[in-house]
């Protein structure tokens, strides 16, 4: 059996680097909505913060 971490020789890409958008804000009634962009590297086991707008 093979690395379970690692795709099978022959494959190809199975997955890019994966990003995600959340949108949030604090209950208070002027409160902006924030965007945070987080992404997630192939082999990662963590996703990291990207961005906030």
């Amino acid at each position: 059996m093979g690395d379970p971490q690692r795709a099978a020789i022959g494959t190809g890409e199975l997955v890019s680097v994966e990003h995600w958008q959340v949108q949030a804000k604090l209950p208070s009634a002027n409160a902006e909505l924030r965007t945070f962009t987080l992404r997630r590297e192939p082999l990662a086991t963590q996703r990291e913060l990207e961005s906030i707008t």
